[in-house]
């Protein structure tokens, strides 16, 4: 994509300014500006016309043309880093709360990483799409088979931040204010990451696991939504945390099976893995 200001010179050719000690015509340094604005380096384009890469930068400067960022330039792979700015669409709400259960954010090296189960790399590729990316999945064999997607950008890394996902964001992450239709992607996505359905004291049982502002978030929203029974929360006596620990939220029976069926109802992206319990679940399926 061409930086910002490169109409100025498409529409003023004979105007191109030149820097002072560059001995350049008009037409080197609008050709100089195209190749830029296609992705070459100013160190390629140095090679090219015999002059020094600070010359480049002082022609493209003149010109309006916006030079590139050292994470910029070291970036391999193509990525839409503003991507979390505005959580205005149902895939960035999903996306947004699977990060938010299963994403890892390492600020001092502006990492932003996704990890999932191997048997779910499909899912990771739909990250990448999602993002305009041509970011490659990577496999790993530690405990068990996993694969995992990283993306450098300080400007994710800041957006994410502002929406309360951010390092060590574990006892402290939080559902995000956003538009009333979008609350049921975003617990969608963190129910993929941190949910499940279960067998639970002989019942089949919808389960979602987080700290416990998060999963009292989450609580309200199904109460406010589907006028589902306020229950007491489970919170795990004996985790290493604890001063926080995790705390869960649990529905059984047909009260599961409603809040199943809402949150899937019309959604375009979900995990593959948890859809066939809408398939196999034991009672009826009905509208509400």
């Amino acid at each position: 994509m061409p930086p910002p200001g490169i109409d100025k010179w498409f529409t003023a050719q004979q105007n191109v300014k030149m820097p002072r000690g560059v001995r350049l015509r008009s037409s080197q340094q609008l050709s100089i500006c195209r190749e830029y604005a296609s992705g070459h380096s100013s160190i390629q384009i140095a090679r090219k016309y015999n002059i020094t890469a600070a010359g480049i930068c002082k022609v493209l400067r003149r010109n309006g043309i916006q030079i590139r960022t050292p994470s910029e330039l070291s970036r391999k792979y193509r990525c839409d880093e503003r991507y979390f700015r505005d959580i205005d669409t149902e895939p960035k709400a999903y996306w947004l709360g699977l990060l938010a259960a299963d994403g890892y954010i390492h600020g001092p090296t502006n990492q932003v990483k996704l990890t999932l189960q191997t048997m779910d790399r499909q899912h990771l590729q739909r990250f990448a799409i999602a993002l305009s990316s041509d970011l490659v999945v990577h496999d790993y064999n530690y405990v068990s088979p996993v694969s995992t997607i990283n993306i450098y950008s300080a400007l994710m890394v800041a957006d994410l931040d502002r929406l309360g996902i951010h390092q060590c964001k574990t006892a402290t992450v939080q559902m995000p204010v956003l538009p009333f239709h979008l609350r049921k992607h975003f617990i969608r996505g963190y129910y993929d990451g941190n949910g499940c359905i279960c067998q639970h004291r002989g019942n089949q049982t919808w389960s979602v696991v987080g700290n416990r502002r998060i999963i009292e978030q989450i609580h309200a929203v199904l109460i406010e939504e589907l006028d589902v029974s306020a229950v007491k929360l489970y919170v795990k006596p004996c985790h290493r945390n604890r001063s926080n620990p995790p705390s869960a939220l649990r529905y059984c029976g047909r009260q599961a099976m409603q809040i199943l069926q809402w949150l899937n109802d019309g959604a375009t992206i979900a995990l593959p893995r948890k859809q066939p319990c809408l398939r196999v679940w034991p009672f009826p399926i009905t509208s509400s």
